[in-house]
């Protein structure tokens, strides 16, 4: 009895040797001969150690540890001609020969050599061949109060519960392009007159139903980090008006057609480490002339000007490997923009500016696969002057937004 037991010890504590002796391969990255695998069993790894690729047939190669972030293990397959063999979920063994120790250079290189990419990081694209999307739901609140003086002429609150779904795929390592769509769940507003107004006292309530027009994009990565810890994008987004553009009334329910064409040009700059990411990015929207129907009476306005800046920033705090909280900020400039109704006098909105502010996490429940992600945004200050008829209305908004959803990428 006792034999056995000893014998039973010994066969576990030699396969716990060999799972602590062993990797196992997560992503592959060819085109910068980086490996990121995981430890099997926690083992102590460092920066120069040398681990061995088997292949069929029983060839090997030897692969190089460059750095070690938690239970993550990046290696080098510069020096393995095979390295194309190499997929995820192998099994790399620790090489039993001494490592040769590296020149300077090589040493100087391998300190400073870039991160592998994650789901949850803000300088992430799909790899060449490969696709994610994004599937997630959000809910608005909005408030709008439109015065005269000390006067209210009518005063809003607008809640919309909505489906969103983008899909990308990559072209190369550093292009993808996507498509978004976009679909109202619910989207009710509640309009109440006040005595600056004609109808006021009255109350009455509108809904605006069906899809958005889509959004088609592209993304370019321009600079790709190197020793420095630097990624550039630049992209481009275009929404056609290929949804029918109808204003609601009391008695018909509005469409969320934009009733006109708008590109957006979009440039930023990711800073990206083992534990942190920022991110300052720009972008501007031309809109081209909008038209509108009334769903009751058919009247239609045109709409134009409004086209739009915002420039924003995000700092990104990696708690682990597979968790990040993001904090950003925004700053949204608009044209001035006019409208028309028929015969009737126009419509002028001044020019004027916001502020935006989101906090959101993002948990990686399956490394390089699936992702959770929660987004919270504030938006306030929103003031512009309105003039019609010679008229002069201060209008104020202010809007809450809650999204959750996840990223599945394949």
């Amino acid at each position: 009895m006792k034999y056995a037991f000893a014998v039973s010890a010994l066969i576990f504590s030699v396969n716990a040797a060999e799972g602590s002796e062993q990797l196992k391969v997560r992503q592959v990255s060819s085109d910068t001969y980086r490996i990121a695998a995981e430890r099997i069993v926690s083992d102590e790894v460092a920066a120069g150690d040398e681990y061995i690729a088997t292949f069929d047939g029983g060839k090997q190669c030897v692969l190089k540890v460059t750095s070690v972030q938690s239970s993550i293990v990046t290696l080098n397959s510069r020096g393995c001609g095979q390295r194309d063999l190499i997929r995820s979920g192998m099994t790399l063994e620790r090489s039993l020969l001494t490592p040769e120790a590296p020149p300077a250079e090589e040493k100087a290189i391998a300190s400073s050599s870039p991160l592998l990419i994650q789901l949850t990081d803000l300088s992430f694209l799909p790899r060449a061949g490969t696709s994610f999307v994004d599937i997630s739901i959000g809910r608005s609140s909005t408030n709008e109060t439109v015065s005269q003086g000390s006067s209210t002429n009518v005063a809003s609150t607008s809640t919309a519960t909505s489906a969103q779904m983008l899909l990308a795929h990559g072209i190369t390592n550093d292009l993808s392009i996507g498509i978004q769509v976009e679909q109202t769940i619910s989207d009710q507003s509640n309009y109440t007159y006040g005595p600056a107004s004609s109808l006021n006292g009255t109350r009455t309530t509108t809904t605006d139903i069906g899809l958005y027009d889509p959004i088609l994009g592209l993304e370019y990565r321009a600079l790709r980090q190197g020793a420095d810890p630097i990624n550039a994008f630049i992209g481009l987004t275009i929404q056609p008006s290929v949804i029918e553009a109808k204003s609601a009334t009391a008695t018909s329910n509005g469409t969320n057609g934009v009733g006109g064409h708008s590109a957006v040009i979009i440039g930023r700059l990711v800073y990206e480490t083992a534990h942190i990411g920022a991110q300052i990015s720009s972008a501007f929207m031309f809109r081209d002339k909008r038209t509108r129907t009334d769903a009751t009476t058919g009247a239609a306005t045109e709409t134009t000007g409004g086209d739009t800046l915002n420039i924003s920033g995000v700092l990104q705090a990696k708690l682990s490997s597979l968790f990040a909280l993001n904090f950003g900020v925004g700053w949204s400039a608009l044209g001035a923009l006019e409208s028309k109704t028929g015969t009737n006098p126009n419509t002028v909105v001044s020019a004027f500016s916001y502020t935006k502010f989101g906090i959101g996490a993002r948990a990686t429940l399956v490394p390089d696969r699936f992702m959770l992600m929660l987004d919270i945004e504030a938006t306030g200050g929103a003031n512009s002057k309105v003039k019609s008829n010679g008229i002069e209305y201060d209008d104020a908004l202010s809007q809450n937004t809650l999204k959750l959803g996840g990223r599945y990428a394949f």
